[in-house]
């Protein structure tokens, strides 16, 4: 699996929370507590997709960078 796809439990400190998920490149990203929904695309069979509202997540990166990771486990 690589480092891109693991999936991180949250808690009440997550803020402080960090995850290598660069590979080689050597940047680390801080899990934020900004939320967005945005559409995902759901493929329902090999010609069909639909579009839903799903919960994303902001991580900030060490050089400055952002990125938005879909939000798959709440609990």
């Amino acid at each position: 699996m690589s480092k891109e796809n693991e999936i991180f439990k949250l808690d009440e400190t997550s803020a402080l929370n960090i995850a290598d998920v660069s590979g080689s490149v050597g940047c680390a990203y801080w899990i934020t507590p900004h939320l967005r929904y945005a559409k995902k695309q759901i493929m329902i069979d090999q010609q069909t997709c639909k579009y839903e509202l799903r919960l994303q997540q902001m991580w900030q990166g060490s050089d400055g960078s952002q990125k938005w990771e879909w939000v798959e486990v709440v609990g």
